[in-house]
This record gives C-alpha cells, sequence and structure tokens, in this order.
C-alpha cells in the first residue's frame, strides 16, 4: 500500500537551479583532480555568508553560470584562467570561512550496460526474463510477487503516485507504457541518440526506458511488465534527461531562459532590473553563438555517418534475419539427431555448424568494423555537444522535486571514484536539506554490479 506521499513543504520551498554545460572537449584528466571541468569551479556557501557570493566571485575574476539555490551552491567559470590558476584559487576556497565545500565540476558518465534487453513480457511466474534465475533472483530478493499478490487480494485503495526518472530520455511509444502519464524529456519512435561508451542506439533501448518498463511497464500481457503497474492510471511520471548528448535538451534556450532568470533568482543576485536585462541579452548571445557553433559540424562529416549508420543497420538485420535462423534450425537438427542417436549427431551436421558459425563470425566482424567507425565519428561528434556534469544533475533533481514527484529515480551513472570527496558532500547536503523539508519524498539510486543486471 503506498498511502499519499506529497504532503509538508511546498514545490516553492526548492527555488529554482540552473546550470551552463561545458563542452566535451573542455573535460580533462588530471593527475591530482581526476577527470574535472577545469575552468569550472563548485562553491557551496555557509548560510550565514550566503549575500557574498556576488563580491566572492569578483575577487576572482569568475562569473556565475550555474547555481542551486536550495542549498546555496554556485557553479563559477574561470575565463581565461589556465589549471594551476584554478587550483590556487580552489586551494585557497578550502579554507576561506564564507565557504563549505569547494570543488571542481566534474561529468557524469555512461556505464556500459550489459545484460539480457528488456522486450519481452516480464511475467512474475513464467518465462521470459524473469525465468532467468540470475534476473530472478533479483525479483525474489524483493519479494515482488508476494508484494503484488499482497496488494490484489487486500483491495486496498491505492493513492496516486508522482515518480520523476533522472536517467536517459524515455520512448513513449514503448507498447507498455501506453496510457502512463508521462512528461518531461521524452521521444517518440526510434530516434538514433549516442549511447554507452559512444557507440549509437534507438531510443527504445535508453536505460531510461528501461527503467521505466521495469518500474511501471503495463501489465497487459505485451512489452515489460513494471512493479508499480498494479497501480495503474493512478501513477503519473515526470523524466529528465541527464545523460544523452545529440538528443539531451539544452537548459538555456533565448525566451526559455529569459523566464527562468525572471522566475528563479539567487539569493545572491543583486542584479536592478536594468542589469538582469543586460546579462540576459549577454547570455542569450551567447547561446545562440554555442547553436551556430554546434552546427558547424561539415555535410562530409554528416553523410559519412549516415552511410555508416545505413551500414550498420543493414549488417545488423542481416544477422538477425539470415544467419542466427539459420543456426537455430541446425541446433534443431542436431537435437534431433542427438535424441534419435544415441551415440551422438552425425559429423554432417556438425560440419554445418562449423561452416555457419565461421560464416557468422564473418558477419560480425564486418559489423565491428563499422561499428568502430561509427564510435570513432562519434567521439569527434561529442567535442561540440554539451557535456552532463554533477552540477547540471543536481539541477534535474531539483526539477523533478519542483515538479511534485514524490518518488524519484536517480539511475544514470556516477563520477569517477578518484574525485574530489566534496562532490559526494554536495550531493549528501542537497538531499538532506530535501529531506527535511519534506522527508516523504524518496530519492531511490541505482547501486551495486556497475548498473549491470543481476
Amino acid at each position: 500500500m503506498i498511502l499519499n506521499p506529497f504532503s509538508g513543504a511546498s514545490q516553492s520551498e526548492y527555488k529554482d537551479a540552473a546550470s551552463l554545460a561545458p563542452y566535451g572537449k573542455d573535460i580533462v584528466e588530471t593527475d591530482r583532480y581526476g577527470t574535472i571541468v577545469p575552468d569550472q569551479l563548485v562553491v557551496v556557501l555557509s548560510e550565514e555568508h550566503a549575500d557574498e557570493a556576488e563580491s566572492m566571485v569578483e575577487e576572482v575574476g569568475g562569473t556565475i553560470t550555474g547555481y542551486l539555490d536550495l542549498i546555496h551552491l554556485m557553479q563559477i567559470t574561470m575565463p581565461g584562467k589556465n589549471l594551476e590558476e584554478n587550483s590556487r584559487v580552489l586551494e585557497d576556497w578550502k579554507t576561506d570561512e564564507r565557504i563549505e565545500l569547494a570543488f571542481f565540476n566534474v561529468p557524469i558518465e555512461e556505464y556500459a550496460q550489459e545484460g539480457e534487453p528488456c522486450i519481452e513480457q516480464v511475467p512474475f511466474r513464467g518465462s521470459g526474463i524473469y525465468a532467468n534465475k540470475k534476473i530472478q533472483k533479483g525479483y525474489e530478493l524483493i519479494g515482488a510477487q508476494k508484494m503484488m499478490d499482497i496488494v490484489r487480494r487486500s483491495k486496498v485503495e491505492l493513492h496516486p503516485v508522482h515518480l520523476g526518472i533522472a536517467d536517459e530520455g524515455i520512448n513513449v511509444d514503448a507498447s507498455d507504457l501506453a496510457g502512463l502519464e508521462i512528461e518531461g524529456d521524452t521521444y517518440n519512435g526510434y530516434t538514433w541518440m549516442p549511447g554507452d561508451n559512444g557507440s549509437y542506439k534507438f531510443a527504445h533501448q535508453s536505460h531510461g526506458t528501461k527503467i521505466l518498463q521495469q518500474i511501471a511497464g503495463s501489465d497487459d500481457g505485451e512489452g515489460v511488465a513494471g512493479l508499480a503497474s498494479i497501480i495503474g492510471d493512478q501513477l503519473k511520471v515526470t523524466s529528465k534527461n541527464v545523460l544523452n548528448y545529440e538528443v539531451r535538451q539544452m537548459l538555456y534556450k533565448d525566451a526559455e531562459m529569459k523566464e527562468r532568470l525572471d522566475e528563479a533568482k539567487p539569493s545572491w543576485n543583486g542584479l536592478t532590473e536594468e542589469e538582469e536585462n543586460e546579462e540576459f541579452n549577454a547570455s542569450d548571445e551567447k547561446w545562440k553563438k554555442i547553436v551556430e557553433e554546434k552546427r558547424k559540424l561539415s555535410e562530409e562529416e554528416q553523410s559519412e555517418y549516415d552511410r555508416l549508420k545505413r551500414e550498420k543497420e543493414k549488417l545488423e538485420e542481416e544477422i538477425r534475419t539470415v544467419h542466427r535462423p539459420k543456426v537455430d534450425d541446425l541446433f534443431g537438427q542436431l537435437k534431433k539427431e542427438v535424441t534419435e542417436t544415441p551415440f551422438g549427431a552425425s559429423s554432417r551436421i556438425l560440419d554445418g555448424q562449423e561452416e555457419l558459425e565461421a560464416e557468422i563470425d564473418e558477419a560480425e566482424s564486418a559489423l565491428y568494423k563499422v561499428q568502430d567507425e561509427v564510435n570513432a565519428l562519434v567521439e569527434q561528434m561529442k567535442v561540440y555537444e554539451e557535456h552532463p556534469t554533477m552540477v547540471q544533475s543536481l539541477v534535474h533533481l531539483n526539477r523533478l522535486v519542483q515538479s511534485g514527484a514524490t518518488v524519484i529515480n536517480a539511475s544514470y551513472g556516477a563520477v569517477g571514484s578518484s574525485v574530489d570527496k566534496n562532490v559526494a558532500k554536495a550531493y549528501n547536503k542537497y538531499l538532506n536539506t530535501v529531506a527535511e523539508k519534506n522527508p516523504k519524498i524518496i530519492f531511490i539510486a541505482a547501486a551495486g554490479n556497475d548498473g549491470k543486471q543481476l
């Protein structure tokens, strides 16, 4: 039974947040700080010194390019400064009484997802993924079937639940998500988008889609049955796309940015309306230049990418529809002959199996070669795309809280283990602050096995 969870702090108390994303080319690997955005420093000010932010940033010649007002967090860009200069500023700030936390902004990376894809019905008893003993163990550990049996027998009234998903974008055309009320960063159909480690995949294969299927997929005999499917049309979903490059929405866009600046003023802003308009106009011009630069990918590169994509699709289809069925048929013959011949299968069947396996190996080698070419081109494209960071992830979480979501799933990957421990402390401060305002908001984070299925 899930009781009505939203009571306590109003959404307005969570204020607002925004963050300017770096380009992929701006991220560097360092011996001292790990993988960082070297020209973006992040600070969390103490409560009593929150109104000193503007003067503090002016002291070092920085610019505020992101904020999370709820915990007095600022993302500060240091134009024209190198890593050594910014490191000195950072170390000074770590001993500044005005500042609770200080660290370089860090990128969030995608994990390579391995395991059986969620493409068939997942009955809690039966075939499919749940019948896989490794996967089944996870369902058994959380008592999925027992939970659903108890709820159905009890006939208890279930209250509406607002679910927040911080992950990749969600394919709203997935059959098992039909009828769900989904808002936020969603995609229709089979849009290509960058996947794990630069490889490309369809939107219906995105990690965000799989997560929502496992949580809320309808129990209708098709697609994936989710654990919360028992709630039915009482479930509302808001999604925020934290990860993807090509299809990730920009946080700032022309009029949208103006609206957010008007509605969400950090406590340390202190600007007059005229100064605020000037700030917006400058930011607007900046974003127009960024958008224009993003469009500079040459027609030749785009044409080559399209050609490789088509070739990759053709090879995948050939393996799926031609080569694999041959092997399946051969194995069927082999199984039949083994059954009928007590002393084993004939050499004819075994020779045919080896021949077909060699044929598949050759086809897959061709596919891998094309995939490598696609990945290399994607890596070239990434340097002109925005890269997600930990500050942006906090912005997305805050937007989900503002939306009224009371169960928020955050399974979008992680920052490296070598980064400054203050990064984790900033996450903790945000989550603890939200918990103080409304302890009935539940955050769920993927943990263990690097995101792979059990």
